[in-house]
């Protein structure tokens, strides 16, 4: 699976989750923001980032200077191509399946 395949895909889910419904979700990919993740949820005045690879891809050094900078807010969501795994931050959470990525990154977005 591409990563742009793959973001459709994730986004569609994200936008069709219910914890979700009030949330503003941006997908930033264009010519003028290179660096900056792929996409954003907000939900009133807190917001997280998150930066999509399949691997083995990994972030570009400005991808990884921009999720430096954003802290805690800033993820990088790491994916098998077949979806065996995926993992979300490097030193943190992997689970196997589309709907366990989903979960956890809702989870994050609602209880920061």
């Amino acid at each position: 699976m591409l990563e742009g395949e793959f973001s459709r895909k994730l986004l569609a889910a994200l936008r069709k989750h219910p914890a979700l419904a009030k949330a503003v979700i941006i997908r930033h990919v264009n010519q003028f923001q290179a660096g900056v993740p792929d996409f954003s949820i907000s939900i009133g005045k807190h917001t997280e980032f998150f930066e999509l690879k399949i691997h083995p891809n990994r972030p570009t050094k400005l991808q990884a200077y921009y999720l430096k900078r954003l802290g805690e807010g800033g993820h990088l969501v790491t994916v098998e191509k077949d979806l065996v795994w995926v993992m979300l931050d490097e030193d943190s959470v992997a689970g196997d399946t589309f709907d366990w990525l989903v979960s956890e990154i809702v989870k994050l977005c609602v209880n920061p």
